[in-house]
């Protein structure tokens, strides 16, 4: 169980020095573990090379280290597959799912506008003997996909360019355009 893989000890000690109470951090010690099963488990591979991280979370995991405030959400956005696609393997992923003693179910999917479908959303659920408690996920379709072109453009400068390279590099290339729209996953 969660409380063999973090004493209690240990997790009264961690929120003791992050200045919250015992159940804001052990959500970020759920959400740590999510992140692992989304991006580490090899079930999970296609939908993790689906997904950008992204919010408050990520730049506090990835970036910032100790916050101030803890976020209590994952938020993604969809870089490939379609809304039904990407929905179908988060279900998969987590709801009736067991990973490090930590269980988890979907309580409630919620969704964008249904015309336009874009965003996904799950308050998904976890249980372990010392912790229980719900976090939001959500994998948003709206953001443009952008492809950055200036460090290919910087490659091509330092040698002859080939057709394989593509349209040719401005001199100075913006640092984005619009990407052509992303195939589906097979």
């Amino acid at each position: 169980m969660l409380n063999r893989l973090i004493p209690r000890g240990s997790l009264d000690q961690y929120a003791a020095g992050s200045g919250v109470d015992r159940r804001t951090a052990g959500q970020n010690v759920v959400l740590t573990y999510v992140l692992k099963l989304l991006f580490d488990d090899s079930s999970s591979k296609r939908l993790a090379e689906s997904l950008a991280f992204k919010g408050g979370t990520c730049l506090r995991k990835m970036f910032f280290g100790k916050p101030s405030r803890f976020s209590t959400d994952l938020d993604f956005t969809a870089t490939r597959g379609s809304y039904d696609e990407i929905k179908a393997e988060l279900g998969g992923l987590l709801n009736g799912r067991s990973f490090y003693d930590l269980d988890f179910r979907v309580n409630e999917w919620y969704d964008g506008e249904e015309r336009t479908r874009d965003t996904c959303g799950a308050r998904v659920g976890y249980r372990t003997e010392l912790l229980q408690g719900e976090f939001k996920l959500q994998v948003s379709f709206r953001e443009n996909r952008v492809k950055l072109i200036a460090v290919s453009c910087q490659v091509q400068r330092g040698r002859k360019q080939s057709a394989a390279d593509g349209p040719p590099c401005p001199e100075r290339p913006s640092l984005v355009r619009p990407a052509p729209p992303l195939p589906a996953l097979p």
